[in-house]
């Protein structure tokens, strides 16, 4: 703590707090390389335990990844004691950090006014009409048979519509499928 004071007014920063969010984008990463990588040793949650108490609820913003690698490291080492008692001691940490700041608290304390308003079930009358009306729709955008359509009454084309090599030159007599496949195997 002595050198961090030390080092926080040599840099000319008013508290340990300010040192620690003017520079949070350089520690949050370096911590979270650490998490994510799962190159987990006890210097990286103790670390961030510490900025949270230095910083307070400011810093809670930028964690939000490094919650994310938490909970990863906690379910691919949960074996390892210490390490898991480590991790659960930045998130209890993280929670009382929140506590103490207005931002992440409920307003007015009606927690259900973030949430969308439920909508109305649809009913087996709503159905039937819907179902009437598109029918409806369908019988009226189909074509009259009177009216002489010439690309729906044609079939599709069954040659080609350019003429392929055997067609421009009269020499190449007409093979048939069966004689290639005889040539193609030889």
């Amino acid at each position: 703590m002595t050198c961090l004071n030390v080092l926080t007014t040599a840099c000319g920063y008013r508290s340990t707090r300010d040192l620690i969010i003017a520079n949070v984008d350089y520690l949050v990463n370096a911590v979270a390389l650490r998490l994510s990588s799962f190159e987990i040793s006890p210097q990286a949650p103790r670390v961030l335990y510490m900025m949270l108490k230095l910083s307070g609820p400011s810093l809670l913003p930028y964690l939000d990844d490094i919650v994310d690698s938490i909970f990863a490291a906690l379910e691919n080492f949960h074996g390892y004691s210490k390490l898991v008692e480590l991790l659960f001691t930045v998130l209890t940490g993280i929670v009382e950090e929140g506590t103490k700041t207005q931002q992440l608290g409920i307003a007015d304390g009606n927690p259900s006014t973030h949430r969308k308003p439920a909508t109305k079930p649809v009913t087996m009358t709503e159905v039937a009409h819907l179902v009437a009306e598109n029918r409806r729709k369908a019988a009226r955008d189909v074509p009259d048979s009177s009216i002489e359509d010439p690309i729906a009454g044609s079939s599709f084309p069954m040659r080609p519509w350019k003429k392929t090599h055997n067609d421009s030159d009269p020499s190449f007599p007409e093979k048939d499928i069966t004689q290639e496949a005889d040539t193609d195997s030889e």
